[in-house]
């Protein structure tokens, strides 16, 4: 599980913890009283849907039930296309939950949904004394021009102009 997960998913067991009641692990924690805690994390491809249709459907029965009481979290949702229909598509989503009022916290690598007027992005920071190994600390900031993936392939020679050099 990678740290973004690791905090969508810790967010949610926060909420969850607070609905209960039940002290939760923070030095402080302040959120709203959520009487639905709906999520939306990655399946494994089914014999009737395909991932991308199995979000879809997902994505769909959050948005009959969410309100202003819920709290959504959707680790991911819509990767099994382009960048570009995955953004239309977390767009979309992101639109109906906003206009549920519903609070959302939204997992993704698209980032052009960063970008969206209501959006508050999250990063993670990588480690100051080595770009290449996640800190795992979550910073309020826009997607980085370079991912962790990019600087890893740097680190092996997987640049692309070297690949190619190889292929030709």
């Amino acid at each position: 599980m990678d740290c973004k997960t690791i905090f969508a998913t810790s967010l949610g067991v926060v909420a969850y913890l607070a609905r209960l009641g039940l002290p939760v692990s923070a030095s402080e924690a302040r959120l709203p009283f959520f009487n639905k805690i709906l999520t939306a994390y990655p399946v494994e491809e089914g014999e009737q849907v395909s991932k991308l249709e199995r979000d879809v459907i997902r994505a769909w029965e959050i948005l009959r039930v969410a309100d202003e009481n819920t709290l959504v979290i959707a680790n991911e949702l819509f990767i099994n296309t382009t960048s570009e229909e995955g953004t239309k598509l977390s767009r979309l989503f992101l639109d109906e939950v906003a206009k549920r009022g519903a609070y959302c916290l939204y997992v993704t690598f698209f980032s052009e949904v960063a970008k969206l007027g209501y959006v508050v992005s999250l990063v993670t920071a990588p480690d100051p004394g080595d770009p290449e190994k996640p800190s795992y600390k979550i910073v309020p900031g826009s997607p980085p021009s370079e991912y962790m993936a990019v600087r890893i392939a740097k680190k092996h020679s997987l640049e692309y102009n070297k690949i190619i050099g190889v292929v030709r």
